[in-house]
């Protein structure tokens, strides 16, 4: 027996001996996205094995899904995720300023449509992925600090929902967003039959206008209600709530709701957060 070519060429009753690693599994030597495995199988010329796992695969765009996307090595370094513009007046002397926030409440790197998924290195904002609920502020705080944001303050976090018209709006509804609808945001009316949060972007008509598709922001009514900055330097330290969740009746879910606040420990299934920035991401 010479050669490896899935004959029994000496009548032993074994086939390809001198080729012990034969119908073994292994790899292509990718690592992340990159990472494909296969079967050691006898090679063209019959005198030895090769690996049948795809070679020449190549890396994209690093996401935020707990995946190394670029194939470096390292899982969710520097990813993509999706932000929006938008500006008030938190300068020095209130003058008005860009910032920039999470276009979807925060989810963990590997959440799903129907899991909340299990990594809390980092927050993202993704569409069709439930949320990351029980969480502390300070938990919060450490994942949007993961992608170099940080939490929203109150100040922020209002200003963004009810964007710059005019008239301030008093939900998150788009262009009408002055008077309560009951099936538009996740609130306890939404939600009777199930009273619980739905992934990200599922009530496609609950976003924050500023005046394109690509600068919506979802969900600052109902779904999760979410954290924000300590307010004050008090202690202990005082985490305000915004936004109201899926088991809120209209008047919590509006965007000026201000009357609840958490401690530093505190986490709950109906409470979320998203990410501000002072810069462009």
């Amino acid at each position: 027996e010479t050669r490896c070519d899935n004959l029994d060429n000496d009548c032993d009753g074994m086939v390809d001996e001198p080729f012990p690693t034969k119908g073994m599994s292994c790899n292509n030597g990718g690592v992340g996205a990159c990472l494909r495995t296969g079967m050691n199988v006898c090679n063209m010329a019959g005198t030895g094995v090769v690996c049948n796992a795809p070679t020449g695969i190549t890396g994209t765009a690093e996401t935020c899904n707990g995946i190394d996307d670029d194939c470096n090595g390292t899982v969710d370094n520097s990813p993509t995720t999706n932000w929006v513009q938008f500006s008030g007046p938190f300068g020095s002397g209130m003058a008005t300023v860009n910032r920039w926030i999470f276009a979807y409440e925060a989810s963990r790197p590997n959440a799903t449509m129907t899991s909340p998924g299990t990594l809390t290195n980092l927050a993202c904002s993704e569409p069709n992925r439930i949320p990351w609920s029980t969480v502390t502020p300070t938990q919060a705080a450490a994942a949007c600090a993961g992608i170099g944001a940080r939490l929203c303050t109150e100040q922020e976090w209002q200003r963004a929902c009810e964007t710059s018209a005019a008239t301030a709006c008093v939900y998150s509804y788009g262009a009408t967003c002055g008077t309560y609808s009951a099936m538009t945001c996740n609130g306890r009316d939404y939600s009777m039959s199930t009273d619980a949060v739905v992934p990200t972007g599922t009530a496609t008509n609950c976003y924050s206008d500023w005046g394109a598709m690509t600068r919506r922001i979802f969900d600052m009514s109902g779904n999760l209600q979410e954290w924000t900055a300590q307010r004050g330097m008090t202690t202990p330290a005082v985490y305000p709530i915004r936004g109201g969740s899926f088991n809120d009746i209209s008047g919590g879910m509006t965007c000026q709701y201000s009357f609840e606040v958490g401690g530093a420990t505190v986490a709950t299934p109906n409470t979320g957060f998203r990410c501000c920035r002072d810069t462009a991401p």
